[in-house]
């Protein structure tokens, strides 16, 4: 029974868990489904606008530079003038445009075969030193396509590039203007990429010609990372995302110069353009931790409502399992656990109905094999007794005192038939005075209803001897207490 009990107490234990287990996994499961897809939405609305905006200022950078350089390209197409046919007069247009450009370092002018004629700084002026340029593309490509934008050099860290433009006429000449790339760094203010981004430019070889203040240094070869090799391959494209130089994760958007292979470079590190989205997670967990709480709470209380009315269902099963059957299950929750209840009731109630009919029915089989025993045992009996004797007269008051333990007569009366005289003459008696003189003793064997039941060899029975006018027992029968008289005959 201690089995039973520990087995009842664990499943009712494991009941109310799968309740707040499954309620409190529903609720988690909500919370964390809507948290995730709010924060993927968040994320992907966060990420795409910072990189529009990104893209958008490195648009705006990049038109900017190109617009910049155009500009000093028409600066030294002035100075290619024909009007300025001396020396002297080159020299004084070239030391105008020093002072108009800052960007622009030195001026040399080579002549129709790329010997050098002149040369401009700021500090110096040199005439005819004859140095050789035929052969630099700065004079090849210039006398080809009218102009030229050298390769940018590294002086150390200083970036320069060289712009060349072809002088009007045949054969006329070269003016080469060195140009110091630090203007560059302009388009790189605080103002302009905001405090948390940095901004770069840098060559077709990857090196960086500007950068922001937090940027990578000037000259650093970027040409590892995936974003700046994404944007310097042939069909490049730009990437949404990619490394800095420590390999941290950045977002980044970029914007090509066509005319010089130049690239563009806004980027924001993912960490912190993604602050909002850890916030999001961090909001979205404490709800999920709260809801869990909420959940666990509301779980335990609805469980323990539902294994109240389940626990009285169970005892009350368990008590009609055990016989019980006036056991009754008190249910007032309205619902289909009351309903279970009132079935368990009633199928109680026909149960101990049905154990009373079956119990009265064993009782009447057990009082019938009783009597069926005591018959058999009486049977034997009178069967040892005419067994054990032939004389009929010893047999007879065995058989009688048997004949009226079973039938549970008031009295037994054994008649013998004399053929000779017709007569039943009383042999034996049981409850009846047996007088010599009676009327009982003698009885005629033409008249008597002895006769009727030898004839017939059925028993023959009067339920009310009152009824019974012309029986001849029937006087003494009623002085005698009778009212009724069975007739059996005895065949040999």
């Amino acid at each position: 029974m201690s089995g039973v009990e520990e087995r009842g107490w664990s499943l009712r234990q494991g009941l109310f868990a799968k309740y707040v287990v499954s309620l409190v996994g529903l609720v988690v499961f909500v919370l964390a489904v809507n948290g995730a897809t709010e924060t993927w939405i968040s994320y992907q609305s966060t990420k795409a606008s910072l990189t529009a905006a990104m893209a958008e200022k490195a648009d705006a950078s990049a038109r900017r530079i190109d617009q910049a350089l155009s500009d000093l390209q028409r600066q030294i197409s002035w100075v290619t003038r024909a009007s300025a046919n001396t020396l002297e007069l080159r020299r004084a247009d070239y030391v105008q445009l020093l002072s108009q450009a800052p960007a622009v370092r030195q001026l040399y002018q080579l002549d129709g075969q790329g010997r050098e004629q002149l040369r401009v700084s700021r500090t110096s002026i040199a005439f005819s030193s004859g140095n050789d340029l035929s052969r630099d593309l700065r004079f090849t490509d210039t006398v080809t396509h009218g102009s030229n934008f050298s390769a940018v050099t590294f002086k150390g860290a200083q970036p320069m590039m060289s712009i060349s433009v072809a002088h009007s006429g045949f054969n006329a000449g070269v003016t080469v203007a060195d140009i110091d790339l630090d203007f560059l760094e302009d388009f790189m203010t605080e103002a302009q990429v905001g405090k948390v981004g940095i901004a770069y430019v840098v060559d077709p070889r990857g090196q960086v010609l500007a950068s922001s203040a937090k940027g990578p240094a000037v000259g650093q070869d970027l040409a590892r990372l995936p974003q700046v090799a994404a944007v310097l391959t042939p069909d490049g494209q730009s990437l949404n995302s990619g490394t800095d130089s420590d390999g941290r994760a950045v977002l980044s958007a970029a914007a090509v110069l066509p005319k010089l292979g130049w690239a563009v470079f806004f980027e924001q590190s993912t960490a912190h353009a993604l602050a909002p989205i850890r916030d999001q997670l961090l909001r979205g967990a404490l709800l999920i931790a709260l809801g869990l709480a909420v959940a666990t709470l509301a779980g335990s209380l609805l469980a323990r409502r539902m294994l109240v009315p389940i626990t009285a269902l169970r005892m009350g099963a368990r008590k009609l399992g055990a016989g019980d059957f006036a056991q009754r299950i008190e249910v007032k929750t309205h619902d289909e656990l009351e309903e279970l209840a009132d079935q368990f009731n009633s199928m109680a109630g026909q149960l101990a109905e049905s154990y009373a009919v079956l119990e009265a029915k064993v009782e009447e089989r057990t009082r019938d094999l009783a009597r069926s025993i005591n018959e058999l045992k009486v049977l034997e009996e009178v069967g040892r007794a005419v067994a054990s004797s032939l004389d009929l007269n010893a047999v007879l008051p065995t058989v009688a005192a048997r004949a009226l333990e079973i039938t549970q007569a008031d009295a037994v009366l054994i008649y013998s038939y004399e053929a000779a005289e017709r007569r039943f003459r009383l042999v034996e008696a049981k409850g009846v005075e047996r007088a010599q003189d009676g009327a009982h003793t003698m009885l005629d064997g033409a008249t008597s209803l002895l006769a009727d039941s030898i004839r017939s060899g059925e028993p023959i029975a009067i339920a009310e001897l009152e009824s019974a006018p012309d029986h001849p027992l029937r006087d003494v029968a009623i002085a005698a207490g009778f009212h009724a008289v069975l007739f059996t005959p005895l065949v040999d």
